[in-house]
C-alpha cells in the first residue's frame, strides 16, 4: 500500500483517538457512532499494522 492510498479521514480519527484516549469521546467529537470509530480504527491496520498496534497498546 502506498501513501497515496491512505484515507486521510482515518488519520483524523486516529489523531482524535490518541488525544481523547476513548472511543466514546472520539465518536462524540467527530459526530460518529462508536461502531463507526471502531470500524475506522480497524482500517488503520491496512496501512501499518505495527504502528497502529503499538499506538493502540499505549491507550
Amino acid at each position: 500500500m502506498s501513501f497515496d492510498d491512505l484515507d486521510l479521514n482515518l488519520l483524523r480519527v486516529f489523531d482524535v483517538m490518541m488525544r481523547e484516549r476513548s472511543v466514546t469521546r472520539t465518536a462524540c467529537e467527530l459526530g460518529r457512532t462508536q461502531s463507526a470509530i471502531s470500524h475506522s480504527l480497524s482500517g488503520c491496520g491496512t496501512f501499518s499494522a505495527t504502528g497502529c498496534s503499538r499506538a493502540m497498546e499505549a491507550l
